[in-house]
């Protein structure tokens, strides 16, 4: 994997060696992780503020819920062999 410098003010620099120091992974890593968890967490973000938009309009949440509802009868591959009691509701596309 090729690599490259980066710039980080003395302080975080300082963060990221006490925090390497108390948990034995490296540097590298710790910034690697990082960055990996506020991607995830800016996606999350803006799905949700994609869905507060979405619900919004009543008419486009409406017609969300009913294609759910359709795709709600997919087979269900078994299951009812790992959750005892479930049922699947019974639902047809015809």
């Amino acid at each position: 994997m090729t690599k490259t410098n980066l710039q980080i003010s003395m302080e975080t620099y300082n963060r990221l060696e006490e925090m390497a120091d108390a948990t034995g992974v490296s540097i590298e890593a710790i910034v690697e992780q990082a960055v990996d968890v506020y991607r995830m967490q800016s996606i999350l973000s803006a799905t949700n503020v994609a869905y507060a938009a979405l619900r919004e309009n009543a008419k486009v949440w409406r017609e969300l819920e009913t294609e759910r509802e359709l795709c709600d009868v997919t087979i269900d591959d078994g299951l009812k062999n790992l959750l005892p009691g479930w049922q699947r509701p019974l639902q047809c596309l015809d």
